[in-house]
């Protein structure tokens, strides 16, 4: 991790990366940042994710076969299999979200979490579901969005003023919403 506003590096991990046991996949080595770039996360093995606090370089180990892991928009939760930790301690917590989250979705399943400031873009299921926009702050529901092209694995992303898909048919729809 590098800053490039002091031109310093911030923290450094050599990972190995494991050799599946599942046939569909060679390696485990996914990794995202949290929304607010305070913390990693990474899977290391079928059964384990890494959490890593980038200020202190505490690492947290989270026992979980699960799949489609994200961060809350505050950095303070992170969910993976339908299940919540806290990212300090990797204790499990209850949902603190306002929303549902499935549990035992697989790889191929749909997961995707999007966020911007408190706004949370979600969209799960297994095959088509539309995509809820939600304010975690206020815990209300903003915005259903069942766009004809919205199917598996849709990717969408918000920007300065909206929210931005680009579905399975190529098709491109731009949402507004009050950000």
């Amino acid at each position: 991790m590098f800053d490039f506003g002091s031109n310093t590096e911030v923290w450094r991990e050599t990972v190995k990366c494991k050799k599946s046991k599942d046939p569909n996949f060679a390696y485990y080595c996914f990794g995202m940042l949290s929304p607010r770039q305070s913390k990693a996360a990474w899977r290391v093995t079928e059964g384990e994710y890494v959490l890593v606090d980038l200020k202190s370089a505490q690492k947290v180990v989270i026992p979980n076969e699960g799949w489609h892991p994200f961060f809350s928009p505050d950095d303070q939760c992170f969910s993976v299999g339908g299940k919540f930790y806290l990212t300090q301690t990797g204790e499990e917590m209850d949902n603190p979200f306002p929303f549902s989250v499935r549990q035992g979705l697989s790889f191929s399943d749909t997961c995707a979490v999007r966020t911007r400031g408190s706004l949370m873009a979600v969209q799960q299921d297994r095959g088509s579901s539309p995509i809820e926009v939600w304010d975690t702050g206020s815990g209300q529901l903003l915005a259903t969005i069942d766009d004809p092209f919205v199917v598996r694995q849709v990717n969408f992303a918000f920007t300065k003023s909206g929210l931005i898909l680009h579905t399975d048919y190529g098709a491109m729809s731009i949402y507004s919403c009050a950000l």
